[in-house]
């Protein structure tokens, strides 16, 4: 009996570990795309392309809903990994916690590029 459910909890804690791998590289992927695309926009907008700044309209239209999805999911990484049992998930832990800080200074970049932009609209 004590084998069985043994065996019950190595697959669960295994699974467990496979989803909170799988969630934090699709949050630290979206915060990559978001980056990117940004950066690269921006890159090709300055040189008079014009996907560049088509680009960049993607972030500033669909950069919420991309920020948003990338903090629900180191959310529920910070909640599958806090009991931290093996040294994997106190790595998970430490790093989804520091890129989600990485992200919100992101965030904050864009807000107030999108701000700026929308003032001297408006102002001009």
């Amino acid at each position: 009996m004590y084998n069985k459910i043994n065996n019950l909890l190595n697959i669960f804690t295994k699974d467990k570990e496979t989803i909170i791998k799988f969630l934090f590289r699709c949050s630290i992927a979206l915060d990559l795309f978001l980056i990117l695309s940004f950066v690269i926009g921006f890159s090709l907008g300055m040189i008079s392309y014009e996907i560049g700044f088509f680009i960049v309209g993607i972030v500033f239209r669909y950069g919420f809903i991309i920020f948003i999805l990338s903090i629900l999911l180191k959310f529920i990484t910070f909640i599958l990994s806090f009991h931290r049992n093996t040294a994997e998930e106190k790595r998970f832990f430490s790093t989804s916690f520091t890129y989600m800080f990485r992200l919100l200074f992101v965030a904050a970049l864009l807000y107030g590029i999108y701000y700026i932009g929308k003032v001297m609209t408006a102002v001009g």
